[in-house]
Formats: structure tokens, sequence, C-alpha cells
């Protein structure tokens, strides 16, 4: 992808597909584990704490045209400093990229391919990961613009079709067991905004840098009310969460719907549109990966 080639909606359906795919699709219950019923109010303090880090890297970006953190590194210490940073965003996008692909092909095992040897799943979506840069990350762009709309609709569709099984009592109570867990132990959550991390590598990309600050913001203010929707409808669909637990909580929430009887594998649907987006997703990390290692060679 050659710089100042995305758009404000593109950059943030990039975004969103990166949040969507780590937090959502393969979304730890370890959240609401640690958590429980406080999950809502320790998501409105990890979000005030997000849209503040965006505030911060919007006023820092502003002296910095056309540059993202390697950039910024250089500029200010030069070789020495660039190379630490750049390792770091490497390390940090390899180990999140190989993390995903792992919890993405247990998934996917544990659900269809229960006979297929793992390394065959995982090995599938390295292919993939590889085909999609070779053709091109204009063409992810493209295909990121067109389903991300798609993804909020069913989100929207699984969040309002989970209403007729939810009990709101389940909520209670709102700040969780204690004080501590939900606001102190719990500013751990503040992981789930994996997004912020691509902030520091974005600028360059934008076809309009006036657009930095609104496409960060506009990202963690959907994420936020996706995520606020998800764990609504997880908190009052089921009575409790089990760390030991192996399948995504939102895949057993799409199981629990029927709507009709021609509608009765919601799920299918999820699985589907979940592997369309791990694809760009993982694609996106392999395309920041090699960007980065053309910075530091």
């Amino acid at each position: 992808m050659k710089l100042n080639e995305l758009s404000k909606f593109e950059a943030i359906s990039i975004l969103l597909i990166c949040f969507i795919s780590e937090s959502i699709i393969n979304f730890s219950q370890n959240f609401l584990v640690s958590t429980g019923t406080g999950s809502i109010a320790n998501l409105l303090e990890v979000s005030i704490i997000a849209f503040i880090i965006c505030f911060i890297i919007s006023k820092l970006f502003e002296k910095f045209n056309n540059m993202d953190i390697i950039d910024i590194s250089s500029y200010l210490a030069g070789r020495f400093l660039k190379n630490i940073v750049t390792v770091v965003f490497i390390f940090f996008l390899i180990i999140s990229c190989s993390f995903f692909i792992a919890n993405f092909s247990y998934l996917i095992k544990t659900i269809y391919f229960h006979e297929s040897p793992f390394i065959f799943i995982s090995g599938l979506l390295i292919i993939g990961m590889l085909v999609a840069n070779l053709v091109g990350l204009n063409s992810i762009k493209k295909i990121s613009c067109l389903i991300i709309p798609i993804l909020l609709i069913c989100i929207a569709f699984i969040v309002f079709s989970s209403l007729n099984n939810s009990t709101l009592f389940r909520l209670a109570p709102i700040f969780g067991n204690n004080y501590k867990t939900t606001f102190i132990s719990g500013l751990s959550n503040i992981f789930v905004f994996n997004i912020i991390v691509f902030y520091y590598l974005l600028l360059p990309l934008l076809n309009n840098k006036m657009d930095f600050s609104k496409t960060i913001k506009s990202s963690i203010l959907i994420s936020s009310i996706i995520l606020f929707l998800i764990l609504i409808c997880l908190l009052s669909n089921f009575p409790e969460f089990g760390s030991s637990d192996e399948l995504n909580p939102i895949y057993i929430l799409t199981r629990s719907i029927e709507l009709t009887s021609f509608l009765q594998r919601i799920d299918a649907i999820f699985v589907l549109f979940s592997i369309i987006s791990s694809y760009i997703y993982i694609s996106i990390l392999l395309f920041f990966l090699i960007e980065l290692f053309r910075k530091i060679i």
C-alpha cells in the first residue's frame, strides 16, 4: 500500500475489522471473569482511558506531519531509537498474529473440524494471509469497506435477537463484586482496544492528514459501543462465566438464537463472517510487519 492512500472511511473500516476480529470474534471470557457484572462499568472506565490516549496521540502527531512513530523516533534520536521502537512493534505484532491464528484455529477446529490437524487449519490461515499480501492491500482495503457494514449489521442482529432470552436482573450489581476488582484490577482490560497500536502507524497512510484525529476517535467510539452491546447481551443471557470455558461466549450466544424454522443456524453465519474478518485482520498485521521490516533494514 502506498502512502496517502486511505480515506477516512477506509481507515475506520480497517481499524474496526482489527477490533472486531481481535476483541469480538476472538473474545476472551477473561474480560467477564475478572470483573463479572461490573464489566460494563469497567468498559466505561477503560473507554475513557482509551479516549484520553487517542487525544494524546492526536496532539503528538500534529507536530509531525506525515510521520508514524518509527519516523518520529528516527527524527528525535536517530537510528538507535528508531531500531528499538521498530523491534518493539515487530515483536508485538508477531505475538498478536501468532496468538490470534492459534486461538482462532482452535475455535474453528472445536466447532467444525474435530478430526482435522490443528496445523492444517493454521496453515490455511497463513496461506490466505500470504496470498492476500501478494495480491495487495489495496484489494483488502476494498474488501474491508465492503465487509464492515455487513459485520455491524450482523452484530446488531445478534444483539436484538438475543433480547428474547435476556434477563436484566443478571446485570446487577452493576459495579461487580467490589470496586477494587472492577476499577483497579480491571484496568488490564484496556488491552481490549488493541487498535490503539495501529494509530502509531496510521498517519502516513491517510490521504488527508486532517482526518487522523477524527479517524482514531471514531474507531474508539464505535468499538466501545460494539463492546458495550455485546457485554449487555452476554451478561443478560448467561448466569456466569468460567475461565475454563472452551468456546467463544459470543458463538455460544449465536447458537442459542432461533428465529424461525428457516433461521435456526445463526451461528453458521457468525462463523462465516468471522473467517472473512480474520483473514483480513491477519493480512493487515502482515502488511504492517512487512512495512516495519522495510524500515529497519
